[in-house]
């Protein structure tokens, strides 16, 4: 069990004006959704390999800029032009 005080079970609003480790990694895990991850690890007290973690950590990374991607070329004001583009190499592929 986790004690009362552990920072993933504070709200979701991290205080900015705290620094330091602990609210760095608070901050980054809720950023790139790694918090579950965390809590059940600290809970089972069995953490995955190096090699796991870069796993999870990169996929979790990656899903996120893309995420971020999508959502600024979604908003841009080009998107028609750009969505067309996308079609074109998932459907046909960079090379045509």
């Amino acid at each position: 069990m986790l004690p009362e005080g552990f920072p993933f079970h504070q709200s979701n609003n991290f205080d900015r004006q705290r620094v330091g480790f602990i609210p760095d990694i608070c901050r980054i895990a809720q950023k790139y959704d790694l918090t579950n991850y965390i809590v059940s690890y600290t809970e089972s007290a069995e953490f995955p390999s190096k090699l796991q973690w870069i796993k999870i950590i990169t996929k979790s990374v990656v899903i996120r800029t893309q995420n971020d991607i999508f959502q600024g070329v979604q908003s841009s004001d080009k998107w028609h032009v750009i969505k067309h583009i996308l079609v074109r190499f998932a459907f046909v592929g960079f090379g045509a």
